[in-house]
């Protein structure tokens, strides 16, 4: 399995179910919500992954993975967005009011 078909399966697809769930009240406040968390989980982890990779903490294999910015496979980046996605989505949907009540 490619790190790419990882991401699909267990990011993507669950994220989209969510998403759809969720339903269109409130989507404008929750992807606002959504790309301030995306921006700050970016800038707290890249660098970290950056530096375990040029450590040798962690290892990919470039066979599985696309093409590399800043030494790490581009799949990184979408995986730790779409984390954020399914992880928001998921807590929206958990904070919700029960549906009619106020």
């Amino acid at each position: 399995m490619t790190y790419l078909q990882f991401v699909l399966l267990f990011l993507v697809a669950p994220s989209a179910l969510l998403l759809a769930l969720h339903g269109a009240r409130h989507v404008r406040l929750l992807a606002i919500a959504l790309a301030i968390a995306v921006v700050v989980a970016m800038a707290y982890t890249i660098p970290w992954a950056y530096v375990l990779v040029h450590n040798g903490v962690w290892r990919f294999d470039p066979a599985k993975t696309g093409s590399t910015v800043w030494r790490l496979p581009w799949e990184t980046f979408v995986a730790i967005a779409l984390q954020v996605v399914f992880t928001g989505t998921l807590t929206a949907l958990a904070l919700r009011r029960p549906w009619g009540r106020k």
